[in-house]
């Protein structure tokens, strides 16, 4: 529906189809759309938002928020001592494994600081 979007910071403050606010800046957004982000849910991208944390092709999209951990795979909990077998090699190659418990992938993950939001499952 068409509306007026008012933000404070990185905050949507109110939506309605008119609003009686005053406004430091004004966005005509006339004929546009106005989306949440995309949360991406059957992703295979645990290595990814830590090898490329600005992570474009994602964002480029509107995707803001990926789900990893999928189809019982997983780089958290999984360490290789050889090559990496079908299907777990979708993730990566032997030396992206080396998150030996859902700790150690969580600060792996907040070190890169990745610009999507990550939610992880346990494969």
């Amino acid at each position: 529906y068409r509306a007026v979007v008012a933000v404070k910071g990185d905050r949507i403050m109110a939506i309605a189809p008119a609003l009686d606010v005053a406004a430091e800046q004004v966005i005509d957004g006339q004929g546009r759309v106005l989306a949440p982000g995309f949360i991406d849910v059957p992703t295979h991208d645990d290595i990814n938002v830590i090898r490329m944390p600005e992570y474009l092709p994602k964002l480029s999209q509107g995707v803001t928020t990926v789900i990893v951990g999928n189809c019982g795979i997983s780089a958290a909990t999984a360490t290789m001592r050889g090559e990496v077998p079908d299907p777990m090699n979708l993730l990566g190659e032997q030396q992206h494994f080396i998150y030996p418990t859902v700790e150690a992938y969580a600060h792996a993950v907040e070190a890169a600081r990745p610009s999507l939001n990550v939610g992880t499952l346990i494969g």
